[in-house]
C-alpha cells in the first residue's frame, strides 16, 4: 500500500511539473511571437505560436496571437480558424473576438474575387461559367454576412470604441454590397 501511495504521489508531482513546464514555455513562445510581430517578421512569429499550440492548443493567447499573425499574411482561412478556437476558450464575450472573426470573415469574402500572383499582385479572379460566378457570390455573401453579424456584435459590446464610426460605416457598405450580389444571384 506504501508502494501504491509512493507512486501515485510521483505521478502526480510528475504530471504537476510537466503542467508547469508546458505553460511557462507556452507564455514564452507568446512573447517571442509578440517581439517577432512587433519587428515585422510574422513568418518567425508565426513558427513560434504553431509550436505554442501543438505545446498546449487551449490558450487563448496563443489562438488569439496566431490569428492576428496570419490576418497579417492574408492567410485569411486560418485566421478565422484560430479565432474561433480562441472564442471556444472563453465563454465571456470578448469584444476583439467579434472585431477578429469580422475582419478574417471580410478578408475571406474579398478573396472570393481576388488573389495574389506568384509576384504577390492582387489579381481579380473571374468565374468562367454562370454556375460558378451563382457559387462564388453566394460564397461572398455568406462571408460578408458573417462579418457583419461580428461587426455588429462588437459595436453592442463596445459602442463608445475609437472605432465604431468606422466600423459602422463598413457594416453599411458590407450590406450593400451583400445586397448587390443577391441582386446579381436572382438575374
Amino acid at each position: 500500500m506504501r508502494k501504491l501511495i509512493l507512486f501515485l504521489l510521483l505521478l502526480f508531482v510528475g504530471v504537476f511539473t510537466s503542467a508547469c513546464v508546458n505553460t511557462y514555455a507556452v507564455k514564452q513562445l507568446n512573447e517571442i511571437a509578440i517581439e517577432y510581430l512587433n519587428a515585422g517578421d510574422v513568418e518567425s512569429a508565426i513558427s513560434r505560436l504553431e509550436a505554442s499550440v501543438d505545446l498546449d492548443a487551449n490558450i487563448y493567447e496563443s489562438r488569439y496571437n496566431l490569428s492576428a499573425a496570419y490576418l497579417r499574411i492574408d492567410k485569411c482561412d486560418k485566421a478565422l480558424e484560430n479565432i474561433k478556437a480562441a472564442q471556444q476558450l472563453r465563454k465571456d464575450e470578448e469584444p476583439i473576438v467579434y472585431y477578429t472573426i469580422g475582419v478574417a470573415t471580410s478578408c475571406l469574402a474579398n478573396q472570393v474575387y481576388e488573389m495574389k500572383n506568384e509576384n504577390g499582385e492582387v489579381v481579380e479572379v473571374k468565374p468562367t461559367s454562370k454556375e460558378e460566378a451563382s457559387k462564388m457570390a453566394q460564397q461572398y455573401i455568406e462571408y460578408l454576412s458573417e462579418a457583419v453579424e461580428n461587426f455588429d456584435k462588437y459595436t453592442e459590446l463596445q459602442p463608445n470604441a475609437e472605432d465604431t464610426k468606422e466600423i459602422l460605416s463598413r457594416i453599411a457598405s458590407y450590406k450593400e454590397d451583400i445586397e448587390a450580389k443577391k441582386a446579381l444571384l436572382i438575374n
